[in-house]
Protein backbone atom coordinates (compact mmCIF):
# COMPACT_ATOMS: atom_id res chain seq x y z
CA UNK A 1 0.00 0.00 0.00
CA UNK A 2 3.06 2.50 0.76
CA UNK A 3 3.97 2.59 -2.99
CA UNK A 4 0.58 3.13 -4.28
CA UNK A 5 0.72 6.31 -1.64
CA UNK A 6 4.12 7.10 -3.18
CA UNK A 7 2.42 7.18 -6.84
CA UNK A 8 -0.78 9.07 -5.86
CA UNK A 9 1.18 11.66 -4.56
CA UNK A 10 3.97 12.05 -7.50
CA UNK A 11 0.69 12.75 -10.10
CA UNK A 12 -0.40 15.29 -7.81
CA UNK A 13 2.54 17.18 -7.34
CA UNK A 14 2.22 18.01 -10.77
CA UNK A 15 2.31 21.65 -11.94
CA UNK A 16 0.44 24.01 -14.92
CA UNK A 17 3.53 23.40 -17.00
CA UNK A 18 2.84 19.63 -16.84
CA UNK A 19 -0.41 19.89 -18.31
CA UNK A 20 -1.04 19.83 -21.99
CA UNK A 21 -1.44 23.42 -23.82
CA UNK A 22 -4.67 24.17 -25.74
CA UNK A 23 -3.75 24.67 -29.12
CA UNK A 24 -6.41 27.12 -31.64
CA UNK A 25 -8.70 25.11 -33.50
CA UNK A 26 -8.56 25.87 -37.73
CA UNK A 27 -12.10 26.97 -37.18
CA UNK A 28 -11.17 29.61 -34.08
CA UNK A 29 -8.02 30.88 -36.28
CA UNK A 30 -10.85 31.60 -38.97
CA UNK A 31 -13.41 33.14 -36.70
CA UNK A 32 -10.36 35.21 -35.30
CA UNK A 33 -9.03 36.35 -38.73
CA UNK A 34 -12.28 37.23 -40.02
CA UNK A 35 -13.13 39.77 -36.84
CA UNK A 36 -9.22 41.08 -37.64
CA UNK A 37 -10.37 41.82 -41.14
CA UNK A 38 -13.62 43.46 -40.10
CA UNK A 39 -11.74 45.60 -37.60
CA UNK A 40 -10.22 46.96 -40.78
CA UNK A 41 -13.45 47.95 -41.79
CA UNK A 42 -13.42 44.88 -44.21
CA UNK A 43 -10.77 46.94 -46.14
CA UNK A 44 -8.34 45.04 -48.26
CA UNK A 45 -5.65 43.45 -46.88
CA UNK A 46 -3.35 40.31 -46.28
CA UNK A 47 -5.15 37.54 -45.25
CA UNK A 48 -2.38 35.72 -44.43
CA UNK A 49 -1.09 38.11 -41.84
CA UNK A 50 -4.53 38.07 -40.42
CA UNK A 51 -4.02 34.16 -40.41
CA UNK A 52 -0.70 34.60 -38.72
CA UNK A 53 -2.22 37.22 -36.42
CA UNK A 54 -4.77 35.28 -35.40
CA UNK A 55 -2.78 32.20 -34.40
CA UNK A 56 -0.57 34.18 -32.80
CA UNK A 57 -3.43 35.94 -30.24
CA UNK A 58 -5.23 32.44 -29.60
CA UNK A 59 -2.08 30.58 -28.65
CA UNK A 60 -0.43 32.93 -26.86
CA UNK A 61 -3.53 33.73 -25.14
CA UNK A 62 -3.71 37.56 -25.77
CA UNK A 63 -6.89 36.91 -27.14
CA UNK A 64 -9.90 35.67 -25.35
CA UNK A 65 -13.40 35.04 -26.35
CA UNK A 66 -16.38 34.81 -24.29
CA UNK A 67 -18.28 31.59 -25.41
CA UNK A 68 -21.56 33.09 -24.59
CA UNK A 69 -21.04 36.30 -26.74
CA UNK A 70 -18.56 35.24 -28.91
CA UNK A 71 -17.09 38.81 -28.28
CA UNK A 72 -13.53 39.46 -27.48
CA UNK A 73 -12.25 39.97 -24.15
CA UNK A 74 -8.52 41.31 -23.16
Amino acid sequence: MGAIARKSSLKSKRTVSDQPQQTATQPEIRTRAYQIYLERKEAPGDAMSDWLRAEHELHSGAEQTDAATGRRQR
